[in-house]
């Protein structure tokens, strides 16, 4: 799933704001597949650290204990996170011994070189889901 953007927040009502953990916070995510889903927080800064991050900043959320011990920290280091993944993904060239285009011409390429329409019938499928 990729993300599209954040939507929404809640916590555990059973508890105040000011006092919960990562445990009780759940954000309502919209995919790009147009669906969305509440995730917790945790999950959500592990896996998004920069859009969760600047998610709270934007609501306000970043001075409350769940989130003022690591969203400050995240965005005076997001181009310094996001630089390192985009370093991995341009020096990934195959993922379990398949070559991985970077753009769709280099796709239809390999499908040519390899004699299949693996990559063709791949980017066909996407299209179809919008």
């Amino acid at each position: 799933m990729i993300l599209e953007e954040i939507i929404d927040h809640e916590y555990d009502e059973n508890t105040t704001p000011e006092l919960n953990s990562t445990n009780v916070w759940k954000l309502c995510i919209l995919w790009k597949d147009g669906s969305t889903s509440w995730e917790e927080l945790k999950s959500m800064k592990h896996g998004f650290p920069v859009q969760t991050a600047e998610y709270a900043g934007s609501r306000g959320l970043q001075d409350l204990p769940a989130f003022n011990w690591w969203v400050k920290h995240t965005l005076k280091k997001k181009d310094s996170i996001i630089k390192a993944v985009h370093t991995r993904y341009l020096k990934r060239t195959h993922k379990f011994g398949l070559r991985l285009p970077k753009m769709v011409q280099e796709a239809y390429e390999i499908d040519q070189e390899t004699g299949t329409d693996f990559w063709r019938r791949a980017m066909a499928k996407i299209h179809r889901r919008k």
